[in-house]
């Protein structure tokens, strides 16, 4: 038994923010303003920047791997032929970066405001993969034009990148795509595995590119500490073709957590105006998501028809991004 114990014990990593964590560079970031939403100085998005070392990105890719752990996090979406969800609560390494204070502390200043990997760890994290395509067909869509329902999306590479040294070609494609308003894009390419970009998910749209080697991507999602701001996050999407139950019971809790805060915040800033007023405006908004769990979650499960309103829907035209950033329902303030 103890050397069961001990190959086990070697072949995890045990969590060390200083090996693990990319700190040295201080990625360039762009806010609201600049990518459409005038005079808004918010943080909007940031160029790439390396955030995982290589010893972190060489074990999430055995991991890809592992036969046990793809057993436990495997699925397959119309949308999204490969997805690892829920990685985090399947290994000790990856759920340690998640409940690492130092983590959130290096991207709280990068964002500008404080924040925290998301309450719901079905969409904390998730791991996409995408098969090559050839380089004649980078135009191969991934999934179009959408905005994710949490605030912030981190996107990390962890793919195998072709090796020229070796002869094969030059990797090509698997960047990030960030839209303004006015419909100019933003191309965000990672230029090796490890690198990041970060952006507000919920405001910016954003679409994956194919690539001529095997697209494998971290994606962790983020809230803002203050929970006067705005969190719209709807698992109703995902869990059509995922553990329903699971996700259930972890989302409704966490939603209850999140009242409890801003019960709590109410309290705490009962004498501040400003601060109850916004704080009553969220949960307005959010009341709408939470509303449209509840007319639906009971008939997914129970097997009838349900209406999933207004969740991660992909856009193509402008007016329907307009109407998905401005219309009732929508995800931003």
């Amino acid at each position: 038994m103890n050397r069961i114990l001990s190959k086990i014990q070697k072949r995890s990593l045990t969590f060390d923010f200083s090996k693990h964590i990319e700190t040295a560079s201080n990625p360039k970031t762009y806010d609201l303003d600049y990518l459409g939403y005038t005079n808004d100085h918010r943080f909007g998005c940031t160029e790439p920047f390396p955030f995982l070392t290589t010893e972190t990105v060489d074990y999430i890719k055995k991991l890809t791997k592992n036969e046990q752990f793809l057993s436990k996090t495997k699925y397959s979406m119309p949308f999204a032929p490969c997805v690892l969800r829920n990685p985090a609560q399947n290994d000790d390494f990856l759920k340690a970066i998640i409940e690492s204070p130092e983590v959130e502390s290096h991207l709280s200043k990068i964002v500008g405001e404080e924040v925290a990997w998301h309450w719901n760890p079905w969409d904390a994290s998730n791991i996409n993969i995408s098969e090559k395509v050839e380089t004649d067909q980078l135009e191969t869509q991934v999934f179009d034009w959408h905005i994710d329902s949490q605030p912030l999306t981190l996107v990390i590479n962890i793919s195998e990148f072709p090796d020229e040294s070796k002869g094969e070609e030059k990797p090509q494609g698997g960047s990030t795509l960030i839209r303004r308003r006015n419909g100019e894009v933003l191309e965000l390419p990672h230029p090796t595995p490890g690198y990041a970009t970060l952006f507000r998910g919920c405001s910016v749209f954003h679409k994956a590119t194919a690539a001529n080697y095997r697209r494998q991507t971290y994606v962790k999602t983020l809230t803002f500490k203050d929970p006067s701001q705005m969190d719209c996050d709807d698992m109703l999407w995902a869990a059509e073709y995922s553990d329903k139950i699971g996700q259930s019971e972890t989302y409704l809790h966490g939603r209850l957590d999140r009242f409890q805060k801003q019960f709590e915040y109410l309290k705490d800033n009962s004498g501040d105006k400003e601060k109850c007023e916004r704080l009553l405006k969220t949960v307005d908004r959010e009341m709408i998501v939470m509303r449209q769990f509840a007319d639906s979650i009971f008939k997914m499960h129970a097997g009838e028809k349900y209406d999933l309103g207004f969740v991660g829907s992909s856009y193509k035209t402008q007016e329907e991004m307009e109407e998905a950033l401005t219309g009732e329902g929508s995800r931003m303030f």
